[in-house]
């Protein structure tokens, strides 16, 4: 997602992308993360549509790549009765 960002500076800064994910996905009830990170926005308007828009799709395409990597990492990693019920 940096590089989705970075690639798209002027309307997407990283930083505050970032940091507004991982606020939103703080639990703090349980003093601990939801999810794996990543970035958050929402009603992204820079006033260039255009711009907004690739920058919209890279997201996807960046997306796109890591997710499958992500799950064979992951598919066979064993988990427990206790984790399945937290979920």
């Amino acid at each position: 997602m940096k590089a989705a960002c970075d690639a798209h500076a002027s309307v997407a800064p990283y930083e505050k992308y970032k940091t507004w994910c991982d606020e939103y996905f703080y639990l703090k009830h349980r003093g601990e993360m939801r999810g794996i990170g990543g970035i958050f926005y929402d009603w992204h308007d820079s006033g260039n549509w255009d711009a907004d828009f690739a920058f919209t799709q890279d997201v996807g395409r960046a997306f796109l790549r890591v997710y499958p990597d992500l799950v064979r990492r992951n598919f066979s990693v064993p988990w427990s009765e206790a984790e399945r019920e937290e979920q």
